[in-house]
């Protein structure tokens, strides 16, 4: 119950137990704007425009951060965009469709909608390591990597 309370879907309500948190408007609108992103990065796909896709993947990651309210999370996020920015132009058409990256979103989202941060969690950080692994491997076989 203490690790759901830190995940923002109890609260601890002192001498009176624990409650489940209601969806605030907040969450609404926060999982709103990250399911269209979702939907911007495949019409983006659709249009083969994959500059935008990009732009929209990276806004939702911004909005999935942004989400989890901590201050000091977001800030050390923020240290890497510039350089994950970098590379994600570096390999933007050396890399297969991002076919699976929008489901990956998506599968996030509803995850997050149905309040099961630990599935959130899992399928991010799936997807993170599917893409981590994949732009290391773009960025040694076309000798982009310094060395």
């Amino acid at each position: 119950m203490l690790r759901l309370a830190g995940d923002g879907l109890v609260e601890v309500c002192p001498r009176h137990g624990m409650r489940v948190k209601p969806v605030s408007m907040v969450d609404m609108r926060e999982m709103r704007e990250m399911r269209a992103t979702t939907h911007d990065m495949d019409a983006a796909l659709e249009r083969d425009d994959l500059p935008a896709w990009a732009e929209a993947d990276e806004r939702f990651h911004a909005l999935l951060v942004s989400a989890a309210a901590k201050l000091r999370l977001t800030e050390s996020v923020q240290i890497y965009v510039g350089q994950s920015h970098r590379v994600r132009m570096q390999t933007l058409r050396l890399r297969p469709i991002p076919l699976t990256a929008n489901r990956d979103h998506e599968n996030v989202v509803d995850a997050v909608e149905a309040h099961d941060a630990m599935r959130a969690r899992e399928i991010h950080y799936v997807h993170r390591e599917k893409s981590r692994r994949m732009l290391i491997e773009l960025l040694t076989r076309h000798s982009l990597a310094q060395l």
